[in-house]
């Protein structure tokens, strides 16, 4: 995710519940994307917890279907 056009992209997607893939961990992480900055990705689980998310883990980050708040 090291080229400009995918952070302009991930950068469209903050406010949205997200689901994001990333290396080492086999479930994904549903949110809404908070921010993008320095390298990493902000987001606030449904129980209202912060992650931080290296942008160099990322495999895959994708609006989910129902954008519902809280989902």
């Amino acid at each position: 995710m090291a080229n400009n056009n995918s952070k302009d992209k991930i950068q469209e997607l903050v406010g949205k519940i997200v689901r994001i893939d990333s290396e080492g961990h086999k479930l994904p992480l549903y949110g809404e994307l908070l921010e993008v900055a320095d390298g990493w990705l902000c987001v606030r689980r449904k129980d209202g917890s912060l992650a931080f998310v290296n942008q160099t883990h990322v495999k895959a980050i994708a609006p989910t279907r129902s954008q519902r708040e809280g989902a």
